[in-house]
């Protein structure tokens, strides 16, 4: 006969073991909430690891373009600086071989080449015919006989040798100086240069 104390028992077993299976599903509850929790927690802590990864390589690629942009600059003025010495260079020394040559006796054939060379120019009603200074001094008596109505004038020794004949009546102007003619082929001499140096 069941008595009133097993029926406390069993009313007791029953009421506990709800109580475990309740608190037994409310920890499975937590701890399924805490895994997410947690899972979501390392994906944004992941994404913000990525993220900073990702602006870190950004950062230090820009950096890196930065120095190598840099670096290339520095190379191309370097090498432009390096051609335009050697180009001045180069000018320097032709001008010195001229300035050697008008001091040869082979200048006095040129300039006579030159001056047969202007002789339509040279038989106008009157010229101006300039020279530099040394010029002056070895061909002034020699283009008055030839040429009565020239004027004979200097220019500057930056000039190095040749001459300008001007027209007094039109001012139309040859120039047949030797800077002229050095100008002229510093172009071309530079554009040598640097086509050699790209070689």
């Amino acid at each position: 006969m069941i008595t009133v104390e097993d029926k406390i028992r069993a009313f007791s077993k029953y009421v506990y073991d709800k109580q475990v299976k309740n608190s037994n599903n409310m920890i499975k509850d937590i701890e399924e909430k805490n895994m997410l929790a947690l899972e979501a927690k390392q994906r944004e802590l992941e994404d913000k690891y990525n993220s900073v990864i990702e602006k870190t390589l950004i950062k230090t690629e820009i950096e890196s373009q930065k120095i190598i942009s840099s670096a290339k600059i520095e190379a191309k003025n370097s090498i432009l600086n390096l051609k335009g010495n050697l180009l001045s260079q180069l000018n320097g020394e032709i001008l010195q071989s001229f300035n050697d040559y008008v001091n040869d006796h082979e200048y006095i054939s040129y300039i006579d080449k030159l001056l047969e060379d202007s002789e339509d120019f040279l038989l106008q009603s009157r010229v101006k015919i300039f020279l530099v200074e040394r010029d002056v001094k070895k061909f002034e008596s020699k283009i008055k006989v030839k040429y009565p109505n020239a004027e004979i004038l200097t220019i500057g020794d930056e000039n190095i040798g040749g001459f300008i004949i001007e027209s007094i009546s039109t001012n139309e102007r040859v120039d047949q100086t030797i800077l002229r003619k050095v100008n002229e082929w510093k172009n071309e001499i530079g554009i040598r240069l640097y086509e050699a140096l790209e070689e």
